[in-house]
C-alpha cells in the first residue's frame, strides 16, 4: 500500500520490535536486521521508534547464567554479561537507524534523519559517531517535522576504552535489569532529551507543524496507573508550544524558549506500548493522543489482561490524514476497518475519549459532524478500498 500511493509520505514502526531475550546485544541487531530486512524495498521513508523492550533487557537476565558445572555467574561476569546484552543508543544507531530509516529509497530519493549527537558526555568512540535514538524528520513540502521520541532513555556512561558502562539504580536489587538503569525500569525521556526537544527539535521555521511519535504516552499511561519520567516537562513544552508561550526549567539547564512568534501547530501525538486502542483529547494541549498498539501473543498463550483485548479494538496499523483530520485504523485477524475523525475541542473540559459511533457507508452523517466531535466510524471488512478513496477525498 504504501509503495502503491503517492499520498503515503512515511511509514512508522512504533518500537517493541524485539521481547528482549537475546544474550548479546549483537544477537538482537542481528534478529531486528533479519526481520525488518523487506523495509530496504519500501520507497517511502521508514521511522522506527526504539521501544522498551528493544535494549535487550527483559526476557533473559545474566544474573540467572549458570557455568557448565551448574552454578551461577559469579557477580563480576554476570555484570560483564550484562554489558554486552543491553543496546545503547550507539549500536542501535549503527544497526538500525543508519540501516533502515537513514538510506537510499529504491527511487532514488535519499533520507537522512536529525539525531541529537555526542548526547553522552563521557562517550570516547574512536569514530566520534554517537547518536541519540531519538531524532526528528522533516517533510519539506508539507512544512511538517515528524518528531521520534524515546521512551526509554535511560541514563548509562562509557568507560575509557568507550565501552557501554550501566548506571546503578538499586543497589539491594539481585537481578541486574532492576540493579542497573536500563528499558525494564526506565520509562520516560532523559534530561537530554527534554532539552533537545525544546531548544532544537520544536524549532524549526515558525510556519511549520509537527507530529510526535514515541512508543509511551506523554506523562503517564492513558489508564494513569504508570509514570514517566519528565513526561510533566515534555507536556510543558507541548502546551508552551501550542498556547504559544515560553519555557524554561534551569534545573536541567534549559534556557527560556520563547515560542509567541510561531504560528504552527502540534497536529498529533501517536504512541502504542499500552496494548489496545484510545484516543484522547487533551484540552491544555489542544492536542489529540492516539494510541495504536497490537499484541504480540496468541490468545491462548495472552493473560487475562491480554485477553480482554484480543478483540476487534485492536488496532494493527493507523493512518493519520492531516488535511482530512482522520484516523483511519485498520485491525487484525479480518475483525474489519476502523476510523475516526478528529478537531480541535477547546470547549471540552479534561481529556475525552471516543464516546460516539456510526456506520462509515453513511457518508452523509461523517461529513455533517460538528466541529469538536469525535466520531469512531464502523465499516465492515472488505471495503477497504472505499475507506482509502473516503479518507484520500476521492
Amino acid at each position: 500500500m504504501a509503495n502503491e500511493s503517492d499520498d503515503i509520505d512515511f511509514i512508522c514502526l512504533g518500537g517493541d520490535l524485539s521481547n528482549g531475550g537475546k544474550t548479546t546485544a549483537a544477537g538482537s541487531i542481528t534478529s531486528l536486521q533479519g526481520f525488518l530486512g523487506p523495509l530496504k524495498s519500501c520507497t517511502k521513508p521508514t521511522l522506527i521508534l526504539t521501544g522498551n523492550h528493544d535494549d535487550n533487557a527483559y526476557s533473559t537476565d545474566p544474573s540467572a547464567f549458570e557455568y557448565e558445572n551448574g552454578s551461577k555467574y559469579s557477580e563480576e561476569d554476570a555484570l560483564a554479561a550484562f554489558k554486552l546484552k543491553i543496546v545503547d543508543a550507539d549500536k542501535w544507531s549503527d544497526g538500525i537507524i543508519d540501516q533502515f530509516v537513514n538510506r537510499v529509497l529504491p527511487n532514488g530519493a535519499e533520507v537522512k534523519v536529525v539525531q541529537n549527537e555526542d548526547t553522552v558526555e563521557d562517550n570516547n568512540d574512536a569514530d566520534d559517531d554517537f547518536n541519540s535514538k531519538y531524532y526528528y524528520y522533516d517533510l519539506e513540502a508539507k512544512k511538517t517535522r515528524v518528531i521520534c521520541l524515546n521512551a526509554s532513555d535511560f541514563p548509562y556512561a562509557y568507560d575509557e576504552n568507550g565501552n557501554f558502562e550501566p548506571v546503578l539504580k538499586n543497589s539491594n536489587e539481585t537481578l541486574l535489569r532492576s540493579k542497573y538503569y536500563c528499558g525494564y525500569n526506565f520509562w520516560g525521556y532523559g534530561d537530554e532529551q527534554v532539552k533537545w526537544l525544546a531548544e532544537e527539535a520544536l524549532t524549526a521555521d515558525d510556519d511549520w507543524n509537527y507530529i510526535f511519535l514515541s512508543h509511551m504516552g506523554i506523562e503517564n499511561n492513558v489508564k494513569g496507573t504508570q509514570s514517566y519520567v519528565n513526561g510533566k516537562e515534555v507536556r510543558k513544552i507541548i502546551n508552551a508550544y501550542q498556547n504559544k508561550t515560553t519555557y524554561e526549567n534551569a534545573d536541567k539547564n534549559i534556557a527560556q524558549v520563547d515560542f509567541s512568534a510561531t504560528e504552527g501547530k502540534i497536529l498529533s501525538y501517536q504512541f502504542g506500548h499500552e496494548h489496545y486502542d484510545a484516543a484522547v483529547y487533551n484540552v491544555s494541549s489542544d492536542l489529540w493522543q492516539f494510541l495504536n498498539t497490537t499484541i504480540n501473543t496468541s490468545p491462548d498463550q495472552a493473560d487475562a489482561e491480554y485477553q480482554q483485548v484480543w478483540s476487534e479494538k485492536v488496532g494493527a496499523v493507523a493512518v493519520m490524514s492531516v488535511t482530512q483530520g482522520y484516523v483511519y485504523k485498520q485491525t487484525l485477524g479480518g475483525f474489519g476497518e476502523t476510523g475516526m475523525y478528529y478537531s480541535s475541542c477547546k470547549t471540552v473540559e479534561g481529556d475525552v475519549t471516543l464516546d460516539t459511533t456510526v456506520d462509515i457507508r453513511d457518508l452523509v452523517a461523517l461529513r455533517n459532524l460538528n466541529a469538536g466531535k469525535l466520531v469512531t466510524a464502523v465499516m465492515p471488512t472488505g471495503d477497504l478500498t472505499k475507506m482509502r478513496d473516503y479518507i484520500l477525498g476521492k
